[in-house]
């Protein structure tokens, strides 16, 4: 994509565009610490990036992530993907989220487990800072909360002295072809046994002598249809894979 440098109405003094992004959300910590924490909450890292793996994530805390003058220092990252599509008040409230994790973990409370799954202390924790939590996710727990008015009223009083820096503020997307899947799983009717080959592949399975079936993604033909059995085989290889896919994506110090 090509860009006028010369001619775009910015000035140029070669700053950090973000800079000020930076700073609302560093005051807005400090500020919150100290009129909804009692500035229980050290010194931190704060990182603004595109987006985490996991698409839904918005926000994430973690306690050991960067190490400054050899001092192992907390972060909270806020990911600018989400940014774009919400307003102050919402920003605000995942700044909160994260805040809460660092509490947590100030007080080696043990508010989520490995699959990111918010326990009951996180909410806990939440209700006493404002943050209230009215339904408990399947996948995510006691995650999702919205500021009371108490909360809410600290918030303005921030922002009557600390304007949110932009009016407008999103990145550019850029769409990739997706590359043609070439690598299917096949599985034993019998056994249980998967392999993986391309679509046209026609093997047996060796220790129960009966052809493999052709698994994923759901075959093109309308006609082929799966015993029960495989159905149920193909079920358990799923769920393995996305308890697998969450563990590899999830830090045992990190909380979304």
């Amino acid at each position: 994509m090509n860009q006028d440098w010369e001619n775009r109405d910015k000035p140029k003094n070669g700053s950090n565009i973000l800079e000020p992004l930076y700073v609302f959300f560093t005051k807005a910590f400090k500020y919150f610490n100290t009129h909804v924490f009692d500035n229980i909450l050290p010194n931190m890292v704060l990182l603004i990036q595109l987006q985490k793996p996991i698409a839904r994530f918005r926000g994430y805390f973690s306690a050991h992530r960067f190490k400054v003058n050899n001092n192992s220092e907390p972060l909270i990252t806020l990911v600018v993907d989400w940014i774009n599509d919400s307003n102050v008040i919402d920003q605000l409230e995942v700044l909160i989220h994260e805040m809460i994790h660092f509490e947590a973990k100030v007080k080696m409370i043990d508010d989520t487990s490995r699959t990111q799954f918010h326990r009951e202390a996180f909410r806990k924790i939440g209700e006493s800072r404002g943050y209230i939590i009215q339904y408990k996710d399947k996948k995510l727990g006691w995650s999702f909360g919205k500021a009371n008015e108490q909360l809410l009223k600290v918030f303005n009083d921030f922002l009557k002295n600390n304007p949110y820096p932009f009016q407008q503020f999103e990145t550019i997307k850029y769409e990739t072809p997706k590359k043609e899947r070439t690598i299917f799983n096949f599985v034993c009717n019998e056994c249980g046994v998967v392999i993986k080959g391309k679509r046209d592949t026609d093997a047996i399975c060796g220790t129960c002598n009966v052809p493999f079936e052709f698994v994923e993604p759901k075959p093109p033909n309308p006609t082929i249809e799966l015993s029960e059995k495989a159905k149920k085989i193909l079920d358990e290889w799923e769920e393995e894979k996305r308890a697998k896919e969450i563990l590899d994506e999830s830090e045992d110090d990190e909380n979304i």
